[in-house]
């Protein structure tokens, strides 16, 4: 009986690797403004030559890609997302000189743009990774962890992820029986001793987690996220005040860029008014949605090597 392929097969770690993205790609922009203004804007290059931080944008994302076509295995991808995200973000921080005729950088709604950018990435990877449950083909289609075998790196917790992904596909499948027996008879390594880079993470997210658990912490984003709001949108009051006086021309660019500061206060009030009222169903509302997507049974497209995999028998992966 033949098995045919349903279209575009996702790998089951596609939210972590695009949330790396997203992630590597808002710290980059984050950490350039800053670096940046703590050296007062200087100039690489001399006379009419000036390298500007998008081209090692350009060979950061060009290195994410020679990294996926040329090497196989788990680290390589989410090094690869890390190094993406990294050259996107050096990419889009400079959109000002991009839609500017005199490559203006410090254009005023490029601040804006830039959000609209990664809401509407937000928005996709949300599209992809959430919006609907792993498919029995995407589940049996998620081999990789055979390669990690064959190097003699594969882990208890790989196994059983195996083991769930293998009990979610289609049993009927020619391949089902022999990869089973082949996940059983593989002898698992053990777990090697956290290196620094991976203390350093236990220990940063450790934090973390403390942090978001005390009380203040959500008057304090609230306060945070309302300030950016009303000060984006004070902003844009008052540039469409002086188009109106005709004290400033309105060029499209600048119509946009109004258009994208409201857009961003808007859509700042929403996630606030969701905060408000309740953290976690804010966090579902933005990842999913509704609530039933948490309590359908499904193979959910969402894993991480730092915490333990649920069993074979299990249906919901948080």
């Amino acid at each position: 009986m033949g098995h045919r392929g349903t279209g575009a097969i996702r790998t089951v770690e596609i939210r972590t690797l695009l949330d790396a993205v997203l992630v590597s790609a808002i710290a980059t922009i984050l950490f350039i403004r800053l670096q940046l203004w703590a050296t007062n804007y200087p100039r690489l290059g001399g006379g009419k030559l000036h390298i500007a931080h998008l081209l090692w944008g350009g060979v950061a994302m060009l290195g994410a890609i020679v990294l996926l076509l040329s090497f196989l295995g788990r680290g390589r991808r989410h090094a690869a997302a890390v190094i993406g995200g990294a050259g996107f973000g050096f990419f889009i921080d400079e959109i000002g000189k991009f839609v500017t005729s005199d490559n203006d950088y410090f254009f005023k709604p490029a601040a804006g743009m830039i959000y609209l950018v990664f809401i509407a990435f937000y928005l996709v990877v949300r599209s992809l990774g959430w919006q609907r449950p792993l498919t029995p083909e995407e589940c049996l289609m998620e081999r990789h962890l055979l390669t990690e075998a064959a190097r003699s790196d594969l882990h208890e917790q790989d196994r059983l992820m195996v083991r769930a992904l293998l009990a979610r596909s289609d049993p009927a499948h020619p391949l089902i029986g022999p990869l089973s027996a082949l996940v059983d008879q593989i002898e698992c390594t053990p777990r090697p001793h956290p290196g620094r880079i991976h203390r350093f993470w236990l220990r940063t997210r450790g934090r973390y987690v403390h942090l978001i658990r005390r009380r203040w912490f959500s008057a304090a984003l609230i306060a945070v996220f309302t300030f950016v709001g009303v000060e984006g949108l004070v902003a844009g009051v008052a540039d469409a005040h002086r188009m109106l006086a005709g004290t400033e021309p309105a060029h499209v660019i600048s119509i946009a860029g109004l258009v994208s500061s409201v857009v961003a206060a808007g859509l700042i009030a929403i996630g606030v008014s969701r905060v408000v009222k309740s953290r976690l169903a804010a966090y579902a509302w933005s990842t999913t949605r509704s609530w039933s997507r948490f309590s359908s049974p499904t193979c959910s497209p969402s894993w991480s090597r730092s915490s333990p995999p649920p069993s074979a028998c299990s249906c919901t992966w948080p």
